[in-house]
């Protein structure tokens, strides 16, 4: 889940920025907005969406904590402790419907054009949904929902709830909404095959299709692990936790949470166990800060970042190797390099949910033999 926590900055910097120009942010931003297309993050008909703004006043919704009695089940408690178990057997098909919500609250973004540097304050909501389907060596990604709102400024809003009633007056429909924008790869489903040891994105006909999956191939076996259609490589350990138990990742055990992490150091205190969407997890406290692994683009600018998690909760299933859940609170820093100069700089506080519904696909069953 670590990777979706830490969604690589290319993408987060693509569409904040472009939220940005949205809001008359004068910027020259060829190259992102080349590559934003290329990954599928941006493209000519992505704006679209009612004349109403989202509420940013409003909380996300709270998930239910309730566990399914039948996983309840095979939860194992033994010497006053929870066992996180690796032995259960791993279901061989999946279905995992991946949720993640980050927002921004005031931060600051800068853009170097030339020799000067453009500023601006911005305040977002990005929100990601994707289905995933693993059946052996075959498996289905689906853009369910891709929605980055901009929260406008006073007089913005009052200018289109305007423009909204005007046109409704007049017997028309509201006007596509300025602030939002919603991805092209909406609906777009691709199809990747296991060849050997690697992912490769099966041919289609349809371009943006393809071009998403050839974009994705790199990376297809970390979105495995990090919506937990595999499990994890590295975990608990065979001892039983006690609630109130506290550990501390650096290192290699970063990657127990958090697969982006190059170094840093996170304080986790188990706090409770709960359900997320039925399934039995350990929920953990944590706080601490990470260092995120450099990531360079084929245009040769290099991404680097850094989030120190003021406060918030992991929750980590007890059946298998799997992180379900995490709310953070963060304060992130994000650059962009170009030949070694600082091209792009995103600095400010930050909020991630992000929650999978991760379901068995049970096996068809066999047809009775004929006698």
């Amino acid at each position: 889940m670590a990777g979706k926590l830490n969604k690589s900055t290319k993408q987060i910097l693509s569409v904040l920025f472009h939220l940005a120009v949205l809001g008359c942010m004068v910027l020259i931003y060829d190259v992102g907005t080349l590559l934003a297309k290329k990954i599928g993050w941006m493209g000519g008909s992505e704006k679209t969406g009612d004349s109403m703004a989202l509420n940013f006043m409003e909380k996300e919704k709270k998930l239910s904590t309730e566990i399914d009695p039948e996983l309840q089940k095979l939860v194992v408690k033994k010497d006053g402790g929870y066992l996180f178990r690796a032995d259960t057997a791993f279901p061989p098909h999946l279905k995992v419907i991946g949720t993640d919500i980050t927002r921004f609250q005031e931060v600051n973004m800068a853009k170097r054009v030339g020799d000067e540097s453009q500023r601006v304050k911005l305040t977002a909501r990005l929100e990601n949904v994707m289905e995933y389907e693993l059946a052996g060596k075959s498996v289905r990604f689906t853009q369910v929902k891709d929605e980055n709102h901009r929260k406008p400024s006073h007089n913005e809003l009052m200018a289109k709830l305007k423009a909204s009633e005007e046109a409704v007056k007049a017997g028309g429909k509201p006007p596509e909404d300025p602030d939002l924008i919603i991805g092209p790869l909406v609906g777009k489903v691709v199809q990747f095959s296991l060849v050997g040891k690697t992912w490769k994105a099966n041919p289609t006909k349809e371009f943006k299709t393809m071009a998403w999956g050839k974009s994705l191939e790199p990376t297809v076996a970390e979105i495995l692990v990090e919506n937990g259609l595999v499990p994890k490589p590295r975990w608990f350990g065979s001892k039983p936790l006690p609630i109130g138990h506290k550990l501390k990742l650096s290192g290699n055990s970063l990657d127990l949470v958090f697969e982006n992490a190059a170094k840093g150091s996170i304080d986790m205190e188990f706090k409770a166990v709960e359900g997320v969407h039925g399934h039995p997890c350990a929920v953990f406290d944590v706080s601490g800060s990470i260092v995120l692994e450099p990531d360079t683009d084929d245009e040769g600018r290099t991404r680097t970042g850094e989030e120190t998690i003021e406060s918030g909760r992991v929750w980590v299933s007890l059946l298998y190797p799997v992180v379900m859940r995490a709310d953070l609170q963060k304060v992130v820093s994000y650059e962009t390099r170009e030949k070694g100069k600082l091209v792009e700089q995103f600095q400010g506080k930050a909020e991630a949910y992000v929650h999978n519904d991760w379901k068995a696909v049970a096996p068809k069953p066999k047809a009775p033999v004929k006698k």
